[in-house]
């Protein structure tokens, strides 16, 4: 006989009791929020100077009116700023305003009046972009405007004053300006 031969049906297996797990549920991350600063100055400086000034990243130190030496300070910098450098900063306000945050960071973007940078410390607890912006100011370009904007964000921004932030970003604009003027 060419007709083919059916295979006998398997049989299902026993039931069991219990055994079985139920599905974990899917849960989303929820994103964290940014703690966001941000503060702007003019300054009476042409932007080339300005930008020679923040592209000499191993100068920051000579020119910041620290008010402790280790807050905010450059411990590590290349000669000059190109995508993809490494920094080694002590951030600044640092842990509740008070203690240095060892951070190390890496360059996104220098040129054209913008350097960016992004950092992380505590092992990737805290991250940030920051942002330089230099443009020029007034109706013959003579004087400068410089922004600075800087996120965080993870779980340890809330150890992180707002208020403090702000200050850090005024207090850097304000020893730049002393620094050119």
């Amino acid at each position: 006989d060419p007709r083919p031969t059916a295979r006998p049906a398997r049989r299902p297996p026993p039931p069991t009791r219990n055994r079985r797990r139920p599905p974990i549920p899917q849960t989303r991350a929820m994103p964290l929020p940014d703690l966001v600063s941000r503060a702007e100055l003019e300054l009476d400086a042409p932007p080339s100077a300005v930008w020679a000034k923040l592209a000499d990243a191993r100068g920051w130190n000579a020119w910041r009116a620290f008010p402790n030496k280790l807050v905010g300070a450059v411990t590590a910098a290349p000669a000059s700023l190109t995508p993809g450098d490494r920094l080694g900063l002590l951030a600044s306000p640092g842990i509740l305003g008070v203690l240095p945050l060892p951070t190390r960071a890496t360059v996104t973007r220098a040129g054209r009046g913008v350097l960016s940078f992004e950092d992380d410390a505590l092992f990737g607890l805290a991250a940030g972009t920051h942002t330089l912006t230099v443009r020029p100011a007034g109706l013959l370009g003579r004087r400068s405007k410089v922004t600075v904007e800087h996120a965080t964000t993870g779980p340890v921004p809330c150890l992180l004053p707002a208020a403090a932030k702000e200050r850090a970003a005024a207090r850097w604009l304000l020893d730049l300006k002393a620094a050119l003027e």
